[in-house]
């Protein structure tokens, strides 16, 4: 891999899924941006007041895109329409106003208190709950769909989009910092159109989606596919080159809250519940096959993701991998074994999701072991 520098983080920094199938990998990554500042600002600050956060500018700008039409993603994933409104209510308007509503609930109920002079603790359910919504990071997030990760020459990007409506914007218009494509597939397992498949993809990715001077493109594959489809010849061709390779790990959960106010379990459970603000702390991605929507996080051979950057852009890299990457595995939640570690061989390389498919593939594959 090649030696690389990153540069201090743009702002605003701005991200892009592309192929998301049920946008539930952007939702963990919405989520993960929100609640770690020094993974967007550096060491900077987060406003933690409602009229801060209307006023200051986004800190990540985030497009979530996925090939679907918003009908046909209805039709696939019923789960659907939840996932987009938790992903919409972390743009930074929409937290600006919830904070503004319990802080209008929060001072009426203060006055109305002073009214009937009445004694107790002052800190109500509604300021922790202002205090749990505090600090998050200002996002600007969009939501599009029908976009296509291939830009043909002299073709356009005219997604609609979820939030605005307004069919007439371009996502191509925006190039980004982190763009990223998870787990691409064309339904058909024929690698010759898979390797001509990413050459196109990273033709596009260059041309279209990645910011100049040092965006970097994250690439997840299933293990083996990276060698079967000529991947990195692909990228080399196109000008970039190997940045970071290793285990695919979807974004983790937010961190777990502080407590200060806690003395029993009973008070901690309330405390936990009211300082999560509701993003909870357990992953939402599922690996799901785009073409039925049905789930492939049983397949034995892991993922793995791989960071490209262009060649004339060393040095000048905005980040070497994705921020979480080189987290501890103690980050991440397994859920529904869509994330979390794999299991070793202990014969050869190969990984596995679940002990019986270890078990499995040892006695078939290393029968003498």
């Amino acid at each position: 891999m090649a030696d690389h520098h990153s540069q201090p983080l743009p702002q605003p920094l701005s991200y892009l899924t592309l192929g998301d199938g049920d946008f539930s990998y952007s939702l963990d990554l919405c989520r993960f941006l929100a609640t770690h500042p020094t993974a967007t600002t550096g060491n900077a600050a987060t406003p933690d007041d409602a009229d801060q956060i209307a006023a200051a500018p986004a800190a990540v700008q985030i497009t979530c895109t996925g090939i679907d039409t918003h009908r046909e993603l209805q039709s696939k994933y019923r789960d659907v329409s939840s996932i987009l409104n938790k992903i919409a209510s972390l743009d930074e308007k929409r937290v600006a106003k919830r904070l503004n509503r319990k802080r209008k609930r929060s001072d009426k109920k203060k006055k109305q208190k002073k009214t009937c002079r009445s004694g107790g603790d002052d800190n109500d359910g509604d300021d922790d709950a202002k205090n749990a919504q505090s600090g998050l990071v200002p996002l600007s997030i969009r939501i599009d769909h029908g976009v296509n990760a291939i830009i043909m020459p002299n073709s356009t990007v005219a997604p609609t989009s979820a939030t605005s409506g307004d069919n007439s914007n371009n996502v191509q218009r925006n190039r980004h910092h982190h763009v990223i494509f998870n787990h691409p597939h064309l339904g058909t397992e024929s690698a010759a159109r898979h390797r001509r498949f990413l050459s196109h993809l990273f033709h596009s990715v260059r041309h279209h989606w990645l910011a100049c001077d040092g965006g970097v493109f994250h690439l997840t594959l299933v293990l083996g596919q990276a060698d079967r489809w000529d991947c990195l010849d692909a990228a080399s061709r196109n000008g970039f080159q190997l940045l970071y390779r290793g285990e695919f790990k979807p974004p983790p959960p937010p961190p777990p809250p502080p407590l200060p106010h806690a003395v029993n379990g009973e008070q901690q459970q309330q405390q936990q519940q009211l300082t999560d603000g509701g993003l909870g702390r357990e992953t939402h991605y599922k690996s799901r096959r785009h073409q039925s929507g049905r789930s492939f996080a049983t397949r034995s051979e892991g993922s793995e993701t791989l960071t490209f950057g262009r060649v004339c852009d060393e040095g000048r890299y905005v980040a070497p991998h994705l921020p979480w990457q080189e987290l501890p595995r103690s980050h991440w939640v397994v859920v529904d074994g869509s994330a979390g570690g794999m299991l070793q061989c202990p014969h050869c390389t190969k990984s596995f999701r679940d002990e019986r498919a270890r078990k499995n593939h040892v006695k078939c594959a290393h029968p003498d072991g």
